[in-house]
């Protein structure tokens, strides 16, 4: 939220704003804007009345991360707090790339999560799919076999199975109604077993999968952050200050 020193009133929309974020105040940041315009004797009687103003709309116990910042490209008035301001800019910056690196990190971790229940999902059918072919019969009715299969995963042993065979917890899987489900909408016996889907130049999806679980995504994190550090540190001898503004005197 963004606030001109003359402007430090909470209207309608601002409420709507800081209503919908409620429970999420450790994200919200508040910039007072334009600040070189306030002498430096009031700077903290107006950072005092933005608060006060604000802190009522928010549920937190917390007050407000807020930067004294000046993001225009007019240069600092005279007799602003230079070196406060540009202290602030730089700070507002670097918090700036920690959340994008936070959002990215969960991003990542994000899409690992869902490529771990696609593998566990993967693997449980694969494990139904070969009961249903153990205990198939030349002459057998296949909807009756794979419906008593569905109907009683106990008797079969396929969670117990799934997790001995493979590193998968059987807290990592759904309920068996949650298969039972999904069956009766897709035919156990029309799918193909995961070792169907190799070929000899691609592989295997799943060993895919099961490699981006287990090392490519983790290391993506970590290429990442290696990025991030190597840029920062590029910036930092390129240009030792970070202002937002343009032609902005120190004076």
């Amino acid at each position: 939220l963004v606030y001109d020193p003359s402007k430090l009133d909470v209207g309608p929309e601002t409420e709507a704003i800081l209503d919908q974020l409620k429970g999420r105040e450790y994200q919200t940041r508040i910039l007072l804007n334009k600040a070189d315009q306030v002498k430096p004797e009031e700077l903290l009687r107006v950072q005092s009345a933005l608060i006060w103003n604000i802190s009522p709309l928010m549920s937190s116990a917390q007050p407000p991360v807020m930067y004294t910042v000046s993001l225009w490209s007019n240069p600092f008035e005279v007799g602003a707090p230079v070196r406060l301001l540009q202290a602030q800019e730089r700070t507002l910056l670097l918090d700036l790339g920690q959340a994008i690196d936070r959002r990215i990190e969960n991003k990542i971790a994000s899409a690992r999560r869902f490529a771990v229940r696609v593998r566990n999902h993967a693997k449980m059918v694969d494990c139904y799919l070969t009961t249903y072919y153990n205990h198939k019969t030349l002459f057998g009715n296949k909807k009756q076999i794979s419906e008593k299969i569905i109907a009683n995963p106990q008797d079969y042993h396929i969670y117990e199975g799934l997790s001995t065979l493979t590193n998968i917890s059987r807290y990592d899987l759904p309920d068996p109604e949650v298969y039972r489900d999904f069956f009766h909408l897709n035919p156990l016996y029309e799918f193909k077993k995961l070792s169907e889907t190799c070929t000899y130049f691609r592989g295997c999806p799943i060993n895919k999968l099961d490699v981006a679980i287990a090392y490519e995504l983790p290391e993506l994190v970590g290429k990442y952050k290696k990025m991030s550090e190597a840029a920062l540190a590029k910036l930092d001898v390129l240009t030792p200050t970070s202002d937002f503004g343009k032609g902005k005197s120190n004076s």
